[in-house]
């Protein structure tokens, strides 16, 4: 049966240390997740942008990759086209990683992808975390939801959505009616710093797929992907 999620810490408990985690830690942490990229003919697949450059983009949602997918195929200028998966530590790495500044030529023309219904609602909030952080320049932003009255006593799970925080939060045995609050949402190289510089209860954290992305994921190499943890 599901975990049951913790009750929110009192306000007079102690706020447990900070852990440090290392670059190999998160990495870990980040590949517990899938990405997915378009292939075509064993090579990968990208698209132009308003400057007329190719720009190489990883989706974390599943639908969303499925619906670019299927316009590429519509468009019939590309044979073969296909989605293939890569856990999403590799896809932040050929993104620049979590480097701050530019990054190189080549990582600025690659990007990650989220939903997007998250990048319109939260994308000015996360251009600001990633302005203080000195990425103003990065030309994409993808949120993780969490909360601290979601947690269970072995993790704090992490969320590419927050429809995704509310599923497990149901899922968990949370009441519906009282949806983890308040929740917070970084991009996903703010999180890295953050468990890098120092976290409470870094090591409990774990990033959690979607079911549609674990299902996806297995469809394209079941070897790529271990027993659910979804929401």
């Amino acid at each position: 049966p599901p975990p049951a999620a913790a009750p929110a810490a009192s306000a007079e408990a102690e706020a447990p240390p900070a852990e440090l985690l290392t670059a190999a830690e998160v990495t870990e942490k980040l590949n517990a997740v899938p990405a997915f990229v378009l292939i075509a003919n064993g090579q990968l697949l990208g698209s132009r942008n308003e400057e007329g450059e190719a720009v190489l983009s990883f989706f974390t949602d599943a639908a969303h990759a499925r619906a670019v997918l299927a316009s590429v195929k519509e468009s019939g200028k590309v044979e073969g086209a296909q989605l293939s998966v890569l856990p999403l530590g590799r896809a932040l790495e050929a993104c620049g990683g979590w480097a701050k500044g530019g990054g190189s030529e080549e990582t600025r023309l690659s990007r990650l992808v989220g939903s997007p219904q998250g990048d319109a609602e939260f994308g000015e909030h996360l251009q600001k975390q990633l302005e203080a952080t000195d990425r103003a320049a990065s030309s994409w932003r993808l949120p993780l939801f969490l909360s601290n009255s979601f947690q269970t006593e072995s993790m704090i799970p992490v969320f590419l959505s927050r429809e995704d925080l509310l599923r497990g939060w149901e899922r968990a045995g949370g009441d519906k009616e009282k949806p983890p609050n308040p929740v917070m949402v970084m991009d996903v190289r703010v999180f890295c710093d953050q468990l890098q510089s120092g976290m409470p209860l870094a090591k409990k954290i774990q990033l959690v797929s979607s079911l549609e992305a674990f299902e996806l994921a297995k469809e394209l190499n079941p070897k790529s992907v271990g027993e659910p943890t979804s929401s």
